[in-house]
């Protein structure tokens, strides 16, 4: 998190990047001195959601295991702590 918070990459700033007319988005991340970038929650989030490391979700459940490409390492999303 420290890396990210100094190096980025970083988020676009969420007052000029709305989300489309309709959608409700919930951001989860601070304004570093470089950039917008997410906290410690948002980025535990990140890394567990189960959409990043390769499956289909609907309604909060896993519909299709294995439907695309990781983009998270399985090994990564298990080893980080969901709550501390």
């Amino acid at each position: 998190m420290r890396h990210i918070h100094r190096h980025g990459p970083y988020y676009p700033d969420p007052t000029t990047c709305l989300p489309p007319e309709g959608f409700k988005v919930v951001y989860r991340i601070h304004r570093c001195d470089n950039g917008h970038c997410p906290g410690r929650q948002g980025l535990v989030d990140l890394l567990t959601n189960a959409t990043y490391i390769g499956h289909w979700l609907a309604n909060d459940v896993v519909a299709r295991w294995h439907n695309h490409p990781a983009i998270v390492p399985e090994a990564l999303a298990a080893y980080v702590p969901i709550r501390q």
